[in-house]
C-alpha cells in the first residue's frame, strides 16, 4: 500500500508542478501580446514564485531519477535542453518530454528544442 501512495504522491506532484508550467506559459503569452493587466501581473508574480520551487525540485529529484545523473542545472527545462541533441537513451528522453509537455504550450512551440 505504501508504494502505491508514493506513486501517486509522484504523479501529484509532476501533475501539479506541470499545471504551474501551463500557467506561467499562459502568462508570458499574454503578456508578450500586451494583454497582461496589473491585477493579472500581482497574480501571476504569485504563480511564479511558487511554480519555480516546484520546477527546481521537480529537477533535482524526478530528474535525477529519470536520467541518471544528479542535477547540473537548477530547472528541468535546462536539463532536457542540454540533454536534446544526444544520440543516447538520455537525448531520446529529452526529446519526449520536450514534445509532449514543453514545446506544445511555448507559444514559439520550442521551449527546450533546439531554436
Amino acid at each position: 500500500m505504501t508504494t502505491i501512495y508514493i506513486i501517486l504522491g509522484i504523479y501529484t506532484y509532476c501533475l501539479t508542478t506541470w499545471i504551474y508550467y501551463l500557467a506561467v506559459m499562459n502568462l508570458m503569452n499574454v503578456r508578450d501580446e500586451g494583454r497582461l493587466t496589473f491585477p493579472a501581473k500581482i497574480m501571476g508574480y504569485q504563480v511564479l514564485f511558487i511554480g519555480y520551487p516546484l520546477d527546481i525540485i521537480l529537477n533535482v529529484i524526478i530528474g535525477s531519477v529519470l536520467f541518471l545523473e544528479l542535477p547540473k542545472d537548477p530547472m528541468f527545462t535546462s536539463r532536457v535542453s542540454r540533454w536534446y541533441n544526444d544520440t543516447g537513451w538520455r537525448g531520446k528522453q529529452a526529446r519526449f518530454w520536450c514534445h509532449n509537455f514543453l514545446d506544445p504550450f511555448e507559444s514559439d512551440k520550442q521551449h527546450c528544442s533546439p531554436k
